[in-house]
């Protein structure tokens, strides 16, 4: 009898575990659970590296970066077990950007490949400006196109406000401060970027977008 007892505790004990997995993780225990519960839960932890060392990536505020290292930090306060992207941009060389690699894809992307940027370049025309005559309101919409971190974004910027300072000029009137720091910060996004995937200086970007567009 007491064999008996034990065996159905035992048959208990194991459908426990059962429901346990299969209500808290999404997975049923089949030969030792522990082994199947400890390696499962191992590589539902594990991250997949979207970006490698010594990739070019674009970063925010930041623009076009060099990831130096992939790693974790020894700081305080920092979970020490927590992966990071070390980013260099490639225009602020003085400055370093610290990125977990468990929410990068949020905050960083893939500089453009050399087709993109020339499609992108012969698509100039066809990009919709910012159509908001308030200018308070235009303001937020250039900040919220600059958090985008898109191309297509950059260049919806540089062309309304473009049009908007030689609308103003033919009025007699001078460009509006906002619009001038907008601008600035806009194509040194932009001009960074497609420097790197044309494989050019920064200076001459403009000059060659304005020959691609002269040939369309």
């Amino acid at each position: 009898m007491s064999n008996i007892h034990e065996n159905n505790q035992k048959r208990r004990k194991i459908l426990t575990l059962r429901r346990f997995f299969w209500y808290n993780k999404g997975i049923l225990l089949v030969v030792n659970g522990n082994c199947v519960f400890n390696f499962l839960y191992r590589a539902e932890e594990r991250k997949v590296k979207v970006f490698q060392k010594g990739e070019r990536v674009v970063c925010g505020s930041k623009g076009v970066c060099v990831v130096e290292e992939i790693t974790t930090l020894d700081i305080a306060g920092v979970d020490r077990k927590r992966e990071y992207y070390i980013l260099k941009p490639l225009y602020l060389s003085s400055s370093t950007v610290y990125i977990p690699v468990d929410t990068a894809e949020g905050s960083m992307r893939k500089v453009l490949a050399h087709e993109e940027a020339e499609n992108l370049i012969h698509r100039i025309p066809e990009i919709p400006l910012i159509t908001i005559a308030n200018d308070k309101l235009l303001e937020q919409e250039y900040k919220n196109c600059l958090k985008t971190s898109s191309c297509q974004d950059l260049i919806r910027i540089i062309k309304t406000i473009y049009l908007r300072k030689r609308a103003r000029k033919e009025a007699g009137r001078k460009e509006t401060a906002v619009d001038a720091r907008y601008f600035r910060i806009a194509e040194d996004h932009l001009y960074g970027e497609l420097a790197v995937a044309l494989d050019m200086s920064r200076e001459n970007v403009e000059s060659y977008i304005n020959t691609s567009l002269q040939s369309v």
